[in-house]
């Protein structure tokens, strides 16, 4: 049986509803005791009555302060992870694609809550992913129109001519597909810094191909305005407030995508939105729940425990089975992703 930690946020809760001063702190931006200060100043009301300690809120209920109604705003979450090379892009498994290959589904946190992510690496590339529930943001930083700006470091089998460099940069047709224009820099020897404002399947090595050179290694470093920032693979973590603000515009809500706070559904940290902009906040000790620092995990398929304690730096080196083993994680300092994985008849190492 999995073992839980209370849920800290479950103390806000009673048979009636979300206690008042929580449901303040939440949508209107406040301390639970500024919110209790404000009702018993009375400039709180619950569908137009004056509301007193002790209120509970109700769904449907319309809250105001000082005659204005409250609106709910959104909790997002949003990490970034290093994806490590020799993993799927997907959350899909048991299929004839992932077979004997790790995905997304191997992290536990990302199995429980899979959040859409923004900018899929193939098997062989590393480097920066974008997850979150906020599916505007998710969808502006993929899609090409938005021309998000994607960093690479590629390491070659041979130097590009400063005509290939050229002729690449203008955007070339590679076995009918057409790349756009892009950036590219020399930065070593056979090494290079690639900005791509699209994100078309195996670009960057369909790019290089295109001139008969060979990609060595991959790594994305950067998308828009977030950086690995020194990450290891196979490492993640949520989005720092500045992170997010730096997004910009695509951290506002165009939409209606919200993710409500539950032990089944955790969310890290969140940058909340009433639809006017974004307002990020780190979630307290005293009002976050426990899955919020259960990054470390053992799990089993079925008939074993989960237990966590407290990262900031979560790893997922781990033993994974195919029936009924677990998968452990070690709280080394410095994580790897690749584990052992038993197939059922032998441990490959």
């Amino acid at each position: 049986m999995a073992n839980h930690k209370p849920d800290s946020n479950a103390e806000n809760l009673t048979s009636s509803g979300l206690r008042l001063n929580k449901y303040l702190a939440t949508h209107y931006g406040c301390s639970r005791r500024d919110a209790d200060r404000l009702i018993d100043a009375k400039r709180v009301k619950i569908n137009g009555r004056v509301a007193v300690l002790g209120d509970t809120h109700q769904a449907g209920d319309v809250v105001s302060v000082d005659d204005t109604p409250v609106r709910e705003q959104q909790e997002y979450t949003y990490i970034k992870f290093y994806k490590p090379k020799g993993m799927l892009s997907t959350y899909a498994s048991n299929t004839v694609d992932t077979e004997g290959k790790a995905t997304l589904m191997d992290i536990p946190q990302f199995a429980k809550n899979k959040l859409p992510y923004a900018g899929r690496l193939d098997y062989d590339s590393e480097g920066l992913m974008i997850l979150s529930n906020h599916r505007e943001l998710v969808s502006s930083l993929s899609h090409p129109s938005s021309r998000s700006s994607k960093v690479y470091r590629v390491w070659a089998s041979r130097s590009l001519t400063p005509n290939e460099i050229r002729d690449l940069e203008a955007g070339i047709s590679y076995k009918g597909l057409q790349y756009a224009p892009c950036h590219i820099h020399p930065i070593g020897t056979n090494k290079y810094s690639v900005t791509l404002y699209e994100g078309k399947n195996r670009q960057i090595r369909n790019m290089f191909r295109f001139m008969d050179i060979h990609v060595r290694r991959l790594v994305r470093v950067s998308v828009a305005s977030v950086r690995l920032d020194g990450m290891k693979a196979g490492e993640f973590r949520t989005l720092t407030a500045q992170e997010v603000a730096s997004l910009g515009s695509r951290s506002a809500s165009h939409g209606s995508q919200s993710q409500s706070s539950s032990s089944s559904s955790p969310s890290w940290r969140s940058t909340r939105s009433s639809g006017h902009g974004s307002q990020s906040q780190s979630q307290s000790s005293s009002s976050s729940s426990s899955s919020s620092s259960s990054w470390r995990s053992t799990r089993s398929s079925g008939h074993g425990s989960q237990s966590s304690s407290s990262s900031s730096s979560p790893s997922w080196r781990g033993t994974r089975s195919s029936g009924h083993g677990s998968q452990s994680s070690s709280s080394s300092s410095s994580p790897s992703w690749r584990g052992t994985r038993s197939s059922g008849r032998q441990n490959k190492h």
